[in-house]
């Protein structure tokens, strides 16, 4: 039984150059698996990279886990969105009043 249990087993070989299905059986050559590999590090590479920038941009953001630094990006975008709504009826009395 693999690691997935009974629904799915999987095999790994170094043999086969190409991914191969015989009767449940999936193969990846290492080639693969690296590949595989390589692009899931290249993702976590860019996500850091935007959570870094996200974490510049948001005030008090600095050193704040990714789930905190979300939940302080929605509240920091209500507070602008609150901001834009005073100032638009500030400016609409200023525009009235002339």
């Amino acid at each position: 039984m693999g690691f997935f249990g009974p629904f799915i087993n999987v095999t790994y070989c170094s043999k086969n150059d190409e991914i191969s299905k015989n009767c449940g059986l999936i193969t990846l050559k290492r080639s693969e698996r690296k590949r595989i590999k390589r692009r899931r590090r290249r993702r976590r590479m860019r996500l850091s990279e935007k959570f870094d920038r996200l974490q510049k941009l948001i005030p008090g953001g600095q050193g704040l886990e990714s789930d905190q630094l979300m939940i302080q990006t929605t509240h920091y975008i209500m507070q602008l969105r609150s901001q834009l709504c005073v100032l638009e009826s500030l400016l609409k009395l200023h525009d009235d009043t002339q």
